[in-house]
């Protein structure tokens, strides 16, 4: 995928509309619908700054009568070049601007460069260049990564749970480049699978199916809450007949299911594709891929039932409560059984509504975690943590890098649109569990312990205060018989009744007499110790604890 196309911006007032027209047709040539928020909002500042430079500066308008370039995008990235006539600069020399003084100078230059990916300048005797890159993730992910950005906002942006399941399909559709689609939710008066979103499908006959639990490739998939790919149902093991109607052999189906790690969660309904275009069979991979696509949207789901029921329901106290029985659900019961390591987690909620999050999960010879604390107290920190989880669960699909996924889950955390914005502190982490090294990613969080000793590292910002922060990553080999301690500020900051804090010196000291004891003990006991220590009744903040200790 390659394709460019030039632009003239005659006027100042142009530059608007010359950046839109310009976005809707280079996106429609490579058939995709829209970038995400964030990304256009980037790609509009970083245009308007370079066409303002070649106009004010190198004078284009005035002595050439228009300021022109082009647009470019292909498999990894898109861009503009601004062309101009004037004497030109070194990129290199322009200075940063003087933000407590004259912030125009050197304005434009700084922006684009905290914007994109690479910029340029380059000097010729026939004119000058200016080129502003922004990368996406891959060629294979970047439809996904935008996929993810678009339905991070529908649970509070759709007015209708329908407006999000033709979202998706939609997307869907788009993603495995099928022919048909649909997407059908237990309907619990006619105890049958509805169909409630649909494509390639006449709207009279997809009204009229309903299908019982078993029946068929759709209620096999939602009794037995396990995806399935058909390579060829005619020949399949199980017994499932294909639909008539239906003239593709493959399908994939998947079920929706708010929590899966948790195996008496009942099915909310299932996802299925076929028909795919020019034959191409269906794979695992893609499998998997519906499968993330399938939890993400039933978190979209859940969310925007609790937004509405929130906006409706004015018993706060219990909505509140409600809420805090959400958080705890999602919160892990187990913690992967690795062989070598003794990994446990706990998380103590606060008297009102809190954020704290943890995770542990296992992929083939990695292992992932995170710890998390959103700002607040409130249900807004409620939604931001299970819209966190979300965001956790689908990226890992996608992406490797510990520093990778921080920064996605940042630039999606940057796209929320709501007037109460909420920042987390977090950590993300892998593990190999055949090289026992461990990969940290640290957006704004408390050091971490190894063995008692605080393990030092860049701190980036917390997520979701800019969409342009990167972040780094620092790894060590956590030796036999060592220990790694992840702690949220409720621990630290418990106070006693003389004010003392609890803090990291006590924590040491714990981590000291760990030695003996079982991961799971060990932070049992650091909650009790904590509660202990604070002598108040009332719990003002969560405490959250993950402690990983590798045995051999």
């Amino acid at each position: 995928m390659s394709y460019s196309f030039s632009f003239q911006v005659k006027d100042a007032s142009e530059i608007a509309p010359v950046f839109r027209d310009g976005l809707q047709k280079i996106l429609h040539h490579v058939g995709m619908t829209r970038l995400s928020s964030q990304m256009t909002i980037d790609l509009q500042t970083a245009f308007t700054e370079a066409v303002a430079n070649a106009i004010k500066h190198a004078g284009e308008i005035v002595e050439i009568g228009s300021v022109e370039g082009r647009f470019f995008i292909d498999d990894r990235c898109i861009g503009f070049d601004v062309d101009d006539h004037g004497a030109g600069y070194d990129l290199n020399d322009v200075p940063e601007p003087d933000f407590l003084g004259d912030v125009s100078h050197g304005r434009g230059v700084f922006m684009m460069k905290q914007l994109g990916d690479k910029v340029t300048y380059r000097r010729t005797k026939l004119y000058n260049r200016l080129s502003f890159r922004r990368e996406f993730v891959g060629s294979q992910n970047r439809k996904e990564i935008n996929f993810l950005y678009e339905l991070s906002d529908m649970a509070f942006r759709a007015t209708h749970m329908n407006e999000i399941y033709d979202f998706v399909i939609q997307q869907i559709v788009d993603l495995f480049g099928v022919k048909r689609a649909s997407i059908l939710v237990f309907d619990e008066t006619e105890k049958k699978l509805k169909i409630v979103a649909s494509q390639g499908m006449d709207l009279d006959v997809a009204k009229e199916i309903a299908v019982s639990s078993g029946e068929g490739v759709s209620g096999f998939v939602f009794r037995h809450r396990r995806p399935l790919l058909i390579e060829d149902i005619s020949t399949n093991e199980k017994g499932l007949k294909r639909r008539e109607g239906y003239r593709s052999r493959s399908f994939i189906s998947v079920p929706m299911i708010r929590s899966p790690q948790r195996s008496d969660e009942k099915p909310f309904g299932v996802i299925n594709i076929t028909e795919r275009v020019r034959g191409k069979k269906f794979s695992r991979s893609d499998m998997h891929l519906l499968s993330t696509i399938a939890n993400q949207t039933m978190a979209c789901v859940y969310m925007r039932e609790l937004v509405t029921s929130l906006n409706h329901n004015k018993k706060i106290r219990d909505d509140m409560e409600h809420v805090r029985s959400i958080q705890q659900r999602y919160l892990p019961k187990f913690m992967p059984n690795i062989k070598g390591y003794d990994i446990a987690g706990k998380c103590e909620m606060a008297e009102s509504l809190g954020g704290d999050y943890f995770d542990v999960i296992r992929k083939d010879s990695q292992c992932y975690f995170m710890i998390a604390d959103v700002s607040g107290h409130d249900v807004e920190s409620a939604l931001s943590m299970l819209q966190l989880r979300a965001h956790f669960m689908a990226l890992l699909h996608i992406l490797k890098s510990p520093a990778e996924i921080t920064r996605h889950l940042n630039q999606l955390l940057c796209e929320r649109d709501s007037e109460d914005i909420k920042f987390v502190s977090a950590i993300i982490g892998k593990i190999d569990l055949e090289t026992h090294l461990i990969t940290l990613s640290n957006a704004g969080h408390l050091m971490p312990l190894v063995s008692g000793h605080i393990f030092e590292m860049n701190q980036g910002l917390v997520l979701g205060i800019s969409a342009s922060e990167s972040y780094e990553e620092h790894s060590f080999t956590l030796k036999q018989d060592e220990n790694i301690c992840f702690v949220t500020d409720g621990i630290l900051e418990a106070r006693s009744r003389e004010g003392k804090f609890f803090g990291i010196s006590h924590l040491k000291e714990f981590i000291a007499k760990a030695e003996d004891k079982t991961a799971q003990d060990f932070c049992d006991h650091l909650i009790l110790e904590t509660s202990k220590f604070c002598t108040d009744e009332r719990r003002h903040d969560d405490k959250t604890v993950l402690f990983i200790k590798r045995v051999s």
